[in-house]
Formats: structure tokens, sequence, C-alpha cells
């Protein structure tokens, strides 16, 4: 795994997701559930689909992985449900200024610690770390040694709060050709585990650009990304989670229960005997996996230009 960290201390933030908002916010936003069919074999991705997603465990580089590595990915993948028709809201997202229109929020839990971007503003200052009780920071990894950018910017979907600005690589340059990329956020200073058992579930808000993306059954499927749950099991990057396609210019919400994270199946251990162990999670990750075709090759590197507001377990 390639780690490139960008870090920024700032003050932390504490938001309470409202409830009672939501039948109004999904009346005119775009809502994707994702969902699952837990151990259904995926479909064929033909010969040379490559293995090398970055390792889920201790935060230090692994050694390379030359692209093209031939994998076993398959069984286990998530599914996206269709999501409703998408209504914009604001203004683009060139140049990082973004206006939004109108609250989004989504189901809340009693639960301390659920949220962990909230984006509350302090003295006029987005928050550059996670809410409390967590504290952390977050940092991209990506397959060269173009950074993958994070930073956090005002509004976000709730035009009240900041959004995480996610950019890479940088004008000019190549994208992600290897494995992809991807946003860790560490759940405890030096990879504690943390028990999230109380939780059912995590969820935010996404929307922009991605290029060369893949999605279930490692097909072709851009404007999707891989939110995981990495735990203190070795599992080689490949982590227990689910895909979601966002929408370039609509906030769209990624929601998804525990019990509908899989696993692809192109590490050890086997995923049809591996139990997911959300109470010793380490880190909750945003991968932008790469697309290969059937020979191996890359069509697209991957690029990124998004924006994730009110990120939180329910």
């Amino acid at each position: 795994m390639y780690l490139s960290r960008h870090r920024v201390a700032a003050a932390l933030g504490l938001v309470g997701l409202a409830a009672s908002a939501l039948l109004g916010c999904f009346d005119s936003q775009r809502f994707a559930f994702v969902d699952v069919a837990p151990n259904q074999p995926a479909p064929d991705a033909g010969a040379a689909v490559a293995a090398v997603e970055p390792a889920g465990g201790a935060l230090q580089p692994a050694p390379p992985l030359a692209p093209g590595a031939p994998g076993s990915e398959g069984a286990g993948a998530a599914t996206s449900l269709e999501p409703s028709a998408a209504v914009p809201v604001g203004a683009s997202l060139d140049a990082g200024i973004v206006v939004a229109a109108e609250l989004c929020s989504l189901p809340a839990t009693a639960e301390p610690g659920a949220v962990l971007y909230g984006g509350v503003p302090l003295g006029g200052v987005c928050p550059a770390s996670l809410d409390a009780p967590y504290g952390t920071f977050w940092f991209g990894y990506q397959d060269n040694g173009d950074p993958l950018a994070v930073t956090p910017l005002a509004p976000g979907c709730d035009p009240a709060s900041c959004a995480l600005r996610v950019d890479g690589p940088a004008p000019g340059n190549p994208g992600y050709s290897a494995y992809g990329a991807g946003l860790a956020l560490p759940l405890a200073p030096g990879d504690v585990p943390v028990d999230l058992s109380r939780f059912a579930g995590i969820q935010f808000w996404a929307r922009g650009n991605l290029s060369g993306t893949r999605g279930v059954g490692a097909t072709d499927a851009p404007q999707t990304l891989f939110f995981k749950l990495v735990t203190s099991t070795q599992r080689n990057g490949d982590d227990f989670g689910v895909y979601c396609t966002i929408d370039p210019t609509a906030w769209t919400a990624c929601r998804a229960e525990f019990v509908g994270f899989t696993r692809e199946g192109f590490a050890a251990p086997d995923p049809a005997t591996d139990v997911f162990d959300p109470q010793n999670a380490l880190r909750f990750e945003l991968e932008f996996r790469l697309f290969r075709d059937a020979l191996g090759a890359v069509p697209v590197p991957v690029s990124v230009a998004i924006e994730l507001a009110q990120l939180s377990f329910f």
C-alpha cells in the first residue's frame, strides 16, 4: 500500500444528524441504497485482473506491486441498487467552489461517537480532523507518487457545514493505473482497535467525478467507489464493504448496514468462512478501485474529483 498523508491541525466539531429532516431531504436528493447478495459469485472479469488493492492492516507501505498482476477477485462482491433520479444541488465542483442549496440529513442514532465528520465550522474554519471522540486525521493513498489531496471546504451538503474535497491526480499528471487510490479515516491513533459493534452501518453524502473505476464483479463502472471498514483481521486489502455509484453534480447518499458488507475474495482468508469483526475496527476507507479489461489492460486510469459530507455511523 502506498501512503501519502495530508494532515493539518484544526478544531474538532460535533454535529447531530436530524432524523426529522430525512423525508424532505429524500424528496429533493439522490439517495442510493447499497445492498448485497452474500457469497454470490460475481461475473467473471476475465484473466489477469489485478489484485493489487491497498493492504488493510498496519499503516505501513506495502512492497510495490506490478501493474497487471493476476488476481482472483470475484465472489462476495457487493451490488448497488438503482437510485432514483438525481436533482442537482448548488454549483458545479469547478475550482472547489460549492454553493449548497438545502439541508441534507440521514437517519441518526443516539449512540455516542456516531459522527465521523460532521463538518461543523469553528470560528469560521472548517475542521481538519474527525469529530470527537476520534480526533484523528485522514490521509490519502495511491499507486504512484502523485498524491491524492484531501481538503476541508465549505459548504457541504448542509450549507451550514463543511465537506471534504478529494482530488487526484494533479492536473496534467497521469492517473492511477496500478490499483487506484483511496481515502482512509483512522478511528484511533496508532491503529488501536475500536469497538463499533453498537452501530448498524455507515452512511455519507458524496458527489463529483470518478474515472477509471470498477464496480461489482470487477466490471467497468465509472462514478463508483467502494467504502469499507478495515479491522485488525489481516485481509490484504480485501476488506468488508460495498460499492456505491455517485452522481457528478447531485449529492448521492451512500448508506449500508454492516450485515450487507461483503468481500470480493481476491485475498485470504476465504470469504466463505471469514467473519466480519466490527468490534476490532481500525479505519473507515473509501477506495477508487481501478478497472482492468479481460486482458488486464487499463482503458482509463483512475482520477478523482469528489466531495464528501456528513460521514457517520448509524
